[in-house]
């Protein structure tokens, strides 16, 4: 079922996702490994760092082989400090999603597929170096980057905006490039272009490093709002919640999108983000 109001019941009564038939297998499967994903990131830290503490830590010889731990975070990883878990009070964190992906996961090779994610996640990264933000990582079809983290700023919020608008238009741009060796264009012929679901949400978050693998991960109520945001939002559009929009009105254009559900707080308001004030 896909009517507005079935999703809102079944939400309500505890549902986390959905997908409508006919259904592919091959989104089931992305689906699933998203929420495997999310479930790791919901973890408290302490209950990690108390296995860890237990546990000769190897500290890795060359920057290399840090993983994806942030530069500051990996000076104090190599200075001995471990475990490491720090409080922000103030965050900003945009989950992005590729929308429309599984047509081309049954109607290409999987070299080419991971050829297409590898050029568009390459793209984000230089997008979240130029803006000063920190890429936590990407899996499957999603993408997730932080601003105000592991290093305090005050603009978090305008940075993240800044990106998400930038992303799009990035994606745009790839989609018209021949390099992309006719991988856009194979969705153009099937009618399903490739679009970005992006979800934006700011508060408090709680930063540490886990060992396997050794990865810079983020948890809290903050995270799993921000995911169900982009969840529920639209393919092409930038969805917001009320603590981000708070922080932005003034500066940037908006749509009041509506209420939507959220597991644990139930309906909460969120907006579009349609642009930047010239």
């Amino acid at each position: 079922m896909d009517e507005a109001l079935d999703k809102v019941q079944a939400f309500e009564v505890g549902g986390i996702d959905y997908i409508t038939k006919p259904f592919h297998l091959e989104e089931v499967v992305v689906r699933v490994r998203t929420h495997i994903s999310l479930g790791h990131f919901q973890q408290q830290p302490q209950q990690q760092n108390a296995e860890l503490s237990d546990a000769k830590v190897q500290v890795p010889s060359t920057p290399e082989s840090f993983g994806n731990l942030p530069k500051q975070i990996a000076e104090r990883f190599q200075n001995g400090e471990y475990p490491i878990a720090d409080r922000f009070d103030e965050a900003t964190l945009l989950f992005a999603n590729l929308v429309n992906l599984t047509p081309l996961a049954t109607q290409l090779p999987a070299a080419n597929l991971v050829h297409l994610l590898n050029q568009i996640f390459a793209a984000f990264d230089q997008l979240a170096k130029h803006y000063g933000l920190e890429a936590i990582r990407s899996f499957g079809d999603t993408y997730l980057v932080v601003g105000g983290i592991p290093k305090a700023r005050f603009d978090h919020a305008e940075a993240v905006a800044d990106m998400a608008i930038a992303m799009q238009r990035v994606l745009a741009e790839l989609s018209e490039q021949s390099s992309t060796e006719g991988l856009f264009q194979l969705l153009s012929t099937i009618g399903v272009p490739l679009q970005l679901r992006i979800g934006i949400n700011s508060g408090p978050i709680v930063a540490g490093v886990i060992r396997k693998p050794l990865s810079y991960d983020l948890w809290g109520s903050t995270v799993s709002i921000a995911k169900q945001v982009e969840e529920q939002s639209t393919a092409g559009r930038i969805e917001v919640t009320e603590a981000t929009y708070d922080l932005l009105k003034h500066r940037y254009l908006f749509e009041k999108q509506g209420e939507i559900f959220i597991k644990g707080m139930g309906r909460v308001m969120t907006h579009w983000l349609t642009g930047k004030v010239s």
